[in-house]
């Protein structure tokens, strides 16, 4: 007989995991890997290899698996695994553009671009209201 003290990972390579961040505000996200391993980019590790409670810290974590072949779920793992050691930037290179680089070869991160599009929108709403606003009156001189 044998006896596991834990259960098995049930994390599959090219899976997409999903976490609350620590902040509470947005998601924090990693890619699956071979023998339940998962890919992480922190702020305070950079991009690493963890296992799935090292991601989950914590916290409950969702687990997505797209409907590919196996071969597909390895080029995923390689994409992955091709910059483990960079470090993390929030801007251009977060956990999220590290996951979507694994999943699609294209680094991006919806949550970046929603805050530069509102930071945009809000810049040139006080602009606009700067250059339309009333010209202050000049006062008469005697």
């Amino acid at each position: 007989m044998y006896l596991q003290r834990t259960p098995p990972s049930p994390v599959q390579p090219g899976d997409i995991l999903i976490r609350p961040k620590k902040s509470g505000f947005g998601f924090h996200y990693g890619t699956g890997l071979s023998n339940g391993l998962v890919k992480d980019n922190t702020p305070e590790q950079g991009k690493h290899v963890t296992t799935f409670e090292g991601f989950q810290d914590g916290f409950p974590a969702w687990i997505v698996r797209p409907d590919r072949t196996p071969v597909e779920n390895l080029m995923v793992e390689q994409r992955a695994l091709s910059n483990v050691g960079d470090p993390y930037h929030l801007g251009v290179d977060n956990c999220e553009h590290d996951m979507t680089f694994a999943q699609a070869g294209v680094a991006t991160s919806s949550t970046v671009n929603t805050v530069l599009g509102l930071g945009f929108l809000s810049l040139t709403i006080y602009a606009a209201s700067q250059s339309t606003s009333k010209p202050k009156a000049r006062r008469r001189r005697r």
